[in-house]
């Protein structure tokens, strides 16, 4: 079996693993899983890049940080919020260079893109209205994560409507996965205490990575720019 294929399986299989031990509340289970589902994901992007990305490395050990800091059940939700933050500000960094160099500015997807805004402004409205007193005091970093997390799913729509490419489909997906993943983690935690919405929020926390190796990979860097045209 080929080493890229030993980490595409451990991935999957610590993914799976880590939701198990969720649902059935084993924490020692979870404190072996969830630590490895990263570094495997990771390890599958080595074998299959060409060349490292700097910026998506940096991606990654965020992501492995905020995971940390979720699995140590730090309370403040400032240790949890600022490394997936960082790491959404470059992601948004990518998908703002892959919108640049798409020829033409198409004004149908920009107005879908603009009514997938208004939806998310909608969602962070009634998702922002925090019941617990801890909550409300952190409105303002809230706010600002969703305002940021809103942008980037909405780029992300923008990027694979005008582009229609296989890493802005992957990309727009793994954008997906982040905004479900953290509408219910401030749903699970401000609102309703559904164990339902902390299975959803970390299947889909887990599942992101994968998609947005998918995207690297998938990535073309290369397109000649053309000038752009309003159609």
């Amino acid at each position: 079996m080929k080493t890229k294929t030993i980490a595409y399986y451990l991935y999957f299989i610590t993914c799976i693993t880590a939701l198990v031990a969720i649902v059935i509340d084993n924490e020692f289970l979870l404190l072996i899983a969830k630590p490895i589902i990263i570094p495997a994901v990771y390890f599958y992007y080595l074998t299959k890049a060409k060349t490292v990305n700097f910026f998506f490395t940096l991606v990654v050990l965020l992501s492995f940080v905020g995971d940390t800091v979720i699995l140590l059940k730090i309370s403040d939700p400032l240790f949890v919020m600022v490394p997936y933050y960082l790491s959404y500000l470059i992601l948004i960094g990518f998908i703002v260079s892959d919108i640049v160099r798409i020829p033409s500015v198409n004004l149908t997807n920009v107005l879908l893109s603009l009514l997938v805004l208004s939806g998310h402004a909608l969602m962070l409205y009634l998702v922002l209205d925090l019941q617990t007193i801890n909550g409300r005091k952190f409105i303002v970093p809230f706010s600002i994560y969703g305002v940021t997390l809103s942008l980037m799913v909405t780029l992300s729509a923008y990027n694979y409507l005008a582009d229609k490419s296989i890493s802005g489909f992957y990309m727009l997906i793994g954008c997906g996965c982040c905004l479900v993943s953290d509408v219910f983690y401030v749903m699970y935690n401000e609102h309703f205490h559904f164990p339902i919405l902390t299975y959803i929020n970390s299947a889909m926390q887990f599942f992101t990575y994968i998609f947005l190796v998918k995207y690297i990979l998938n990535r073309k860097t290369k397109r000649m720019v053309k000038p752009v045209v309003i159609d």
